[in-house]
């Protein structure tokens, strides 16, 4: 909606999903606070995150109701 993202507190977006809008909110989350188990979705993101190598992946997920294919 809005290309100013905050640097601290949440900013909202959206999605679509079978032609149904999905309000979302995000926020950024600190390296530190990964590392101490704060939880970001899609899980399987954040060893991906937290490697130090700086080669490109690509990743995809696709989840719907909770899990993850």
């Amino acid at each position: 909606m809005d290309d100013n993202i905050p640097l601290d507190g949440v900013f909202h977006g959206y999605d679509e999903l079978d032609n149904e809008r999905i309000d979302l909110d995000f926020c950024w989350v600190s390296l530190e606070d990964l590392k101490k188990g704060t939880k970001v979705y899609p899980l399987e993101l954040i060893p991906y995150i937290l490697e130090s190598g700086k080669e490109i992946v690509h990743f995809v997920s696709k989840q719907i109701g909770g899990d993850s294919q």
